[in-house]
């Protein structure tokens, strides 16, 4: 399973959001100097791009939620996330479910991320609607107006090419 930020990682990731004027992105480095950016729901889920170690194609996103989303396992499983963008028509993606977060990653087999960023880039709002294992879909809204700046500190620190240009 992935890591994901939590405790004084997030706090210190969310605190750092008022560096950046006009939007809510905050930043955080690890001890190894990779970057991770995130935004945080009213409800206190984050959206959050990163890398666990830099390299090719290492860049993911994932929202945290504190509520269960899927089982507790190792394995994903993949479920659908729908994604409005601005209010655009809705989006259906497939992504991978753990116990409490959503990815989306880009490998030779799962390609989600690269439409997800792609449309990200520019908006200034996503609501992103869950399926969780449960059948109690959910529904997050993220402001991430910035986001073409995230994605681009986020890809330089973690080595991997961005799919943005």
């Amino acid at each position: 399973m992935r890591l994901f930020l939590t405790g004084v990682a997030s706090a210190t990731l969310l605190a750092t959001a008022a560096y950046a004027q006009d939007t809510d992105w905050g930043f955080f480095e690890d001890e190894n100097g990779v970057m991770q950016a995130g935004v945080q729901s009213s409800g206190g889920d984050q959206l959050i791009l990163k890398c666990n170690e830099p390299g090719d194609r290492s860049v993911f996103a994932l929202i945290y939620t504190p509520e269960a989303l899927g089982a507790p396992s190792t394995r994903a499983s993949i479920r659908d996330v729908t994604l409005l963008f601005d209010g655009s028509t809705p989006r259906d993606a497939k992504w991978r479910y753990y116990q409490n977060t959503v990815e989306a990653v880009n490998t030779r087999r799962d390609r989600a991320l690269i439409p997800f960023l792609e449309s990200l880039a520019d908006a200034s709002h996503i609501e992103v609607r869950l399926d969780p294992v449960d059948g109690a879909r959910r529904s997050i809204e993220f402001d991430v107006a910035g986001a073409r700046d995230a994605i681009g500190r986020v890809y330089d620190s973690c080595g991997d090419q961005n799919p943005l240009g």
